[in-house]
């Protein structure tokens, strides 16, 4: 499948992948994203040089710090609402013009009482990506999402989607345990007989996909 980058695409598809910010933006919204998580883990990275201890090699230094990785990026500290800096960054006119592509000509920020703006850090091997599901299943029914990619651009670091699969219907199941929002749902079927698409960006861009596609953040 080709890269998505239209708004006919994300009707197609359930997503569409567009070249929002330039390199100043990149650099804003990077610089905001890598002060945010090493300000969580500041008791165990203080004095210590960032270079030494990059955050996309975080999974092999982790341990030797004794990070405590669950307590620290839990729900409440991985969500917040950004500055008017960050939110005009995001939502600059090149969103907008989307959103209208898309037939979104007004729109409010989603907050489910964290805030509007959060991020995921996801460790290699260790379950920390969501399974299967589409927010639908949650409480974002009708939230069209914006994923930026701060670290991890390539198809091995970034979501998963099924191309179409917001204009179907699928089997689900709330898991009896699991370490995410417990009441949302997970998708319950052969997933081998799934299309996935592996994301693939380049600085920059950003993918927006409809509240009722299937995603998942664990690679296959």
């Amino acid at each position: 499948m080709k890269k998505a980058n239209t708004s006919g695409e994300y009707n197609c598809n359930g997503f569409a992948i567009v070249k929002i910010f330039n390199e100043e933006q990149c650099r804003v919204l990077e610089d905001f994203a890598k002060n945010w998580v090493y300000s969580l883990l500041e008791p165990w990275v203080a004095g210590i040089d960032r270079e030494e201890i990059p955050l996309e090699k975080y999974h092999l230094w982790l341990k030797r710090l004794n990070v405590d990785h669950s307590n620290t990026f839990c729900a409440k500290n991985r969500f917040r609402c950004p500055s008017t800096e960050i939110e005009n960054t995001i939502i600059n006119d090149k969103t907008k013009y989307f959103f209208n592509q898309i037939g979104i000509s007004k729109f409010e920020k989603w907050d489910d009482g964290l805030g509007s703006l959060g991020f995921r850090f996801i460790r290699p091997g260790a379950g920390d990506g969501y399974t299967l599901s589409r927010k639908y299943w949650g409480p974002a029914k009708k939230v069209v999402s914006c994923w930026i990619p701060i670290i991890g651009y390539t198809s091995e670091e970034t979501l998963q989607l099924v191309p179409g699969s917001h204009l179907k219907e699928y089997p689900k199941y709330i898991p009896k345990n699991t370490k995410f929002t417990a009441e949302e749902y997970r998708f319950k079927g052969d997933q081998s007989k799934l299309n996935f698409y592996s994301l693939s960006l380049n600085r920059g861009e950003v993918v927006f996909f409809h509240p009722k596609v299937l995603l998942t953040e664990e690679m296959r």
